[in-house]
Formats: C-alpha cells, sequence, structure tokens
C-alpha cells in the first residue's frame, strides 16, 4: 500500500505539473477582426429558470455585436415556473432576434432541446450557453473571429462560478476553475477531455451530420462531453476559445443540489467512451483521495509523519498553481485563504461524493 501511494501521488503531481506548463505557456492572440462577421443562432434549452436568468437577459442585449448578425432561441424544456413570462417582459422592448420555442410532450431533457434548436436555427453558427449564466460583451467577437480565421469546427472557451459568500459557493469557485484549468490545458495538448456547454460554439452542418446525440438521449447529462466526443472521433478540428473574457454562471444554492449535480455529471462520465478522459479522471480522482490514504497509513504506523507532510504540502501547492496558472489571464480573484483551506479538505468531500454514488437516485428541476 505504501508504494501504491508513493505511485498515486507521483502521477497526480506529473500530471498537474504537465497541465500547469502548457497553460503558463498560453497567451492571448491579438486576432485581427474581419469584415464580415459570423452570423450565429444561440441557443438557450431551460426549465425552471425564472429566478436566475435575469442576468443572461441583460447581457444578451449588451452584446458587442450587430443585433442583425445573430439569434437568440430560447428552448423551454416543459418549465412549471413564469421563465416564459420573464423573458417575453425583460426582452420586448430590445432589437433582439428572438424566440421562444416548447418541446413536445414526447420529448424532454437538454440533448432534445438542443435537437430542436439546431433544427430552427436559421445560422450557419451555433452557441449555446445556459440560463444562469453571464455573456461577456465581446463573446460572439472573439468567436467570430476565430472561426473564420481557422477551420476550428468547434470552438469552447472558459467559465467561471460567480464568487460568493458561503462555503459551498466558494467551494463550487475553486472546484471549477481547477475543472477548467484541466480542461484548458487538455485541449492546448490536442487531446480535450472536457467542455462546457455554458460557452462553446460550433458548426450547424457538423452537429446534423454528425448526430451526437444518437445514441445517449436517454443518459440525462453530457450534452457537452458526447458532443465533444463525436467531434473528436471524426477527426474534426477542435480549438479552446482565444479570449480575455470569461462566461460566468451561478453556483447551486446548497449542498443537496450540488450533490445532485454531482451525481448527474458522474451520469455521463460512466458512459464516456474516451479512454484518454477516463484514465485522466482516474489519475486526479486517486491524487485526491491519495490523502486519505496516506492519512491511514501513518494511523497504522505505515508512512512517516515526514512523509505524510510532504505529500500535503506537495499536492496543496501543486494545486494552488494550477489555479492561479488558469486564473490569472483571466484576471479572476483568489483569496489564497479559501484556496488553502478548501484544497485540505477537498479529498474528504470528493470520497463524501463518491460514497453518495451507491445511491445514484438524484433530483434535478
Amino acid at each position: 500500500m505504501l508504494l501504491l501511494s508513493y505511485l498515486f501521488q507521483l502521477c497526480y503531481l506529473s500530471l498537474i505539473a504537465l497541465c500547469i506548463y502548457k497553460l503558463k505557456r498560453w497567451n492571448f492572440k491579438d486576432i485581427p477582426s474581419t469584415k464580415t462577421p459570423t452570423k450565429f443562432s444561440i441557443l438557450v434549452p431551460f426549465k425552471n429558470e425564472a429566478n436566475r436568468i435575469n442576468a443572461l437577459l441583460n447581457s444578451l442585449d449588451e452584446l458587442d455585436y450587430s443585433k442583425n448578425e445573430f439569434e437568440v432561441i430560447f428552448i423551454n424544456d416543459h418549465s412549471t415556473d413564469q421563465t416564459v413570462e420573464v423573458i417575453q417582459t425583460k426582452l420586448k422592448a430590445t432589437p433582439l432576434d428572438f424566440k421562444i420555442i416548447n418541446q413536445t410532450v414526447s420529448k424532454s431533457g437538454k440533448k432534445s432541446a438542443l435537437i430542436l434548436g439546431v433544427n430552427r436555427a436559421k445560422y450557419e453558427y451555433i452557441l449555446t450557453t445556459d440560463a444562469d449564466c453571464y455573456l461577456p460583451e465581446q463573446l460572439l467577437t472573439d468567436y467570430s473571429n476565430q472561426f473564420l480565421k481557422s477551420d476550428a469546427h468547434l470552438i469552447f472557451g472558459p467559465v467561471s462560478c460567480v464568487e460568493q459568500n458561503s462555503f459551498w459557493k466558494n467551494f463550487q469557485y475553486y472546484d471549477f476553475l481547477a475543472i477548467q484549468a484541466i480542461t484548458k490545458a487538455s485541449c492546448l495538448f490536442g487531446q480535450p477531455v472536457s467542455c462546457n456547454a455554458a460557452n462553446m460554439a460550433y458548426r450547424k452542418d457538423s452537429f446534423k451530420n454528425l448526430k451526437p446525440y444518437q445514441t445517449n438521449l436517454e443518459i440525462a447529462s453530457g450534452d457537452d462531453h458526447f458532443l465533444l466526443e463525436k467531434f473528436d472521433k471524426h477527426n474534426l478540428t477542435i480549438q479552446y476559445l482565444n479570449t480575455k473574457q470569461v462566461v460566468t454562471t451561478l453556483p447551486c444554492e446548497n449542498f443537496k443540489t450540488l450533490l445532485n449535480q454531482r451525481k448527474r455529471w458522474f451520469g455521463k462520465s460512466k458512459h464516456s467512451k474516451d479512454k484518454t478522459a477516463n484514465w485522466l479522471n482516474l489519475i486526479l480522482f486517486l491524487g485526491h483521495i491519495n490523502l486519505i490514504l496516506a492519512l491511514v497509513l501513518v494511523l497504522f504506523q505505515v508512512m512517516s509523519i515526514l512523509v505524510f507532510s510532504a505529500f500535503i504540502i506537495g499536492k496543496v501547492l501543486i494545486d494552488v498553481n494550477l489555479i492561479m496558472s488558469f486564473s490569472k489571464p483571466y484576471h479572476l480573484s483568489l483569496c489564497m485563504r479559501k484556496l488553502l483551506k478548501i484544497s485540505l479538505i477537498y479529498p474528504f468531500l470528493l470520497l463524501a461524493f463518491g460514497l453518495s454514488l451507491f445511491n445514484n437516485k438524484y433530483i434535478w428541476k
């Protein structure tokens, strides 16, 4: 067990060190704007988001992009609250080209909503986001410039939770930064293992040709992951968005909704066929849990306190460096005290999430 603990620590530190190396070598490139901008259809699937959609509606109206060059399609996935009324009231006085379409009774779920939205989209490029997000002003400009200057079929960019003053929301903020750091680094290495539908755009014809949800429609989550997996399998060009701005999203309100979210995420991961992603997730999981294993070895006097202390210091330092390497180019705030605290307790939270999966039932809206 002692040798296994050493191996887990070495693999984890090596993997994170590679990610840090790649992130620190990345620089924003100044791409000149094109004279003929790309036209976008922005898809926003929603279900019962009346209390969380206002920030998105404000940001859509504030996009620094000609209102004649994009449309917004809201896809209603059987909402039972006032989301439709909120959208109509908020946007009726704006110049936005928007429409609300409803899923049929026989169809439900985000993937079905996206398929419906793509089929109703009138423009060549699709941009997806979530109802609880806020889009930066230059987002469409950055996507347009990159699509027109490259042969990319799929581009995705950075996402961050909104930092708020509660333990569970702070946890999500820093956890999200770590996930985004791994996501970005893997793409820069040419082996993208994940992306986030809150900030993602792709060619409509590629989506229609590949039918990325044909074999996984019944899986509640994973619309972004399975789409990425399909594009990658067919060797279509995938790029990370060349931008200085971040799409922000609201965190889960409490531990219960956070736990349900993680169960939903696990539901997609066990169906993944991406071996690189599966190995990477395994190394990350074992690297985090290894601190608990090392603590057990100390209690049984198999590992010395000195070695255990070195394990803790090494892991915390490299985790902090990873998050700083991602957050610095986007000027995202960091509180070192909160970051260190979460780094120390993260293995125990991850174990709790893992144990909760023995009961894989969850409620999601």
